[in-house]
This record gives C-alpha cells, sequence and structure tokens, in this order.
C-alpha cells in the first residue's frame, strides 16, 4: 500500500518562503516534500510519509501549519534581536583584542562610556589587598614546594590508560 500525499495550501503573504522553508526542512526526516508555487502567492506543500504506517492528514496538516507559526516567529524574534547580537560579537571580539574602548555604542543598549574619564569611571582603589597578596604568594610557594609527580587524583595519566579494558593487547589491566 503506497503512503498518501497530503497538501498544504499556503499563503506567501502570511508566510515568507524563508519560513516554509524551515518548516519544510523540519519535516524532511519523516516525509518526502515538494513544493509548487504559483502567481497568486500560494504555495502549496505535497508530503508523502516515508514509512508504510498510516498517518492521519489532519494530524500531519496541523503539524505543519504549527511549524510554519513557529519558524515565523523564530524568524521575527531573530530579526528583532539581530542589533543586539552583532553588538555583543563585536564586543566580545574587540575585547579579545585589547580594543574595547573603540566600539561603538548602540543606542538605548549598554557599553563602555566612551566619553567617561578614567577617573570618573570607579574609584581607584588597589585590586588586591596586603593580605590577599600575602596568601597568594604562601600558596604559590607550596605549589613549587610540592613534588610535580605526585598525582593523586591521576590527572595527568592518558585516558587509554586509565580506561583501558583488560582484553586490550598492550594495556595496563593486561600486564598486573
Amino acid at each position: 500500500m503506497e503512503p498518501k500525499e497530503f497538501v498544504v495550501e499556503v499563503k506567501t503573504e502570511l508566510y515568507s518562503l524563508e519560513a516554509i522553508y524551515k518548516a519544510c526542512y523540519h519535516f524532511l526526516e519523516k516525509f518526502y516534500i515538494r513544493l509548487e508555487g504559483d502567481s497568486q502567492g500560494t504555495i502549496e506543500i505535497h508530503a508523502r510519509a516515508k514509512s508504510k504506517e498510516d498517518v492521519s492528514t489532519k494530524d500531519i496538516a496541523g503539524e505543519i501549519e504549527n511549524e510554519l507559526l513557529h519558524q515565523v516567529l523564530r524568524l521575527k524574534v531573530s530579526n528583532a534581536n539581530q542589533k543586539i547580537r552583532e553588538y555583543v560579537i563585536t564586543q566580545a571580539l574587540s575585547s579579545a583584542e585589547g580594543a574595547a574602548a573603540s566600539v561603538p555604542q548602540l543606542e538605548g543598549l549598554p557599553g563602555p562610556d566612551l566619553n567617561a574619564t578614567p577617573s570618573s569611571a570607579v574609584p581607584s582603589s588597589p585590586v588586591l589587598d596586603e593580605e590577599l597578596e600575602k596568601e597568594i604568594e604562601k600558596l604559590l610557594a607550596e605549589v613549587e614546594k610540592s613534588n610535580p609527580t605526585d598525582d593523586p587524583l591521576k590527572i595527568t595519566t592518558p585516558w587509554e590508560e586509565k580506561n583501558a579494558s583488560p582484553k586490550e593487547p598492550g594495556s595496563k589491566a593486561e600486564k598486573k
């Protein structure tokens, strides 16, 4: 028995072509999909199930219509947040290069105040107080004194050696 083909008509004035493509792509694992369009702005989504199971045309049409709405919403959110995404990426890349001051601030978004002087930003205070510096020096001295071969958690042991099964030739488990 040949699986049934069903058709969902979509108006391009309601759904963008991009949203239609994305919704169809979502169902490619379950269905063979063919798109047909006309000059009046209607696209027909022809879908045929890949499995021989009996599928309800109403259920599948409903799933496709819901996915169309989902994709339209995703595109709207993506378009609304595009400037923010670009700003965040620009900030991240420029701060990685140490050029955060050269990044323009977007209107209405938080960012570095390019007109601020260093004294107006944050009151200057030592980053570390004396007690903390002494504690750090003490810890560093302890690390330097410790034996570099000490590895109680076996962090430096390669994964293959720690997890080798006894059947594998050359494994430590076989040698013991």
